[in-house]
């Protein structure tokens, strides 16, 4: 969780780099489009649940293989 949430923190300050707020806090449209297309395309827009359900997606197998060499290993 902690490095996700670096990861997205860094990707919004990209954003911010690439397309400042104006001072006036009166962005133009596209201005917001552009944000809105780095930001799709980083991924930062990905949830946490989303997030997690593709690293339990992934590491399943894993675990299971794991399991299976271990496990014979006891009796």
């Amino acid at each position: 969780m902690p490095t996700f949430f670096t990861w997205r923190t860094r990707c919004l300050l990209f954003v911010d780099q690439c397309y400042p707020l104006p001072a006036d806090a009166r962005p133009t449209a596209a201005g917001v489009e552009g944000r809105t297309r780095l930001i799709s395309l980083l991924g930062a827009d990905v949830t946490v649940a989303k997030s997690l359900t593709a690293a339990f997606g992934l590491l399943a197998p894993l675990a299971v293989s794991v399991l299976s060499v271990v496990v014979p290993g006891l009796k």
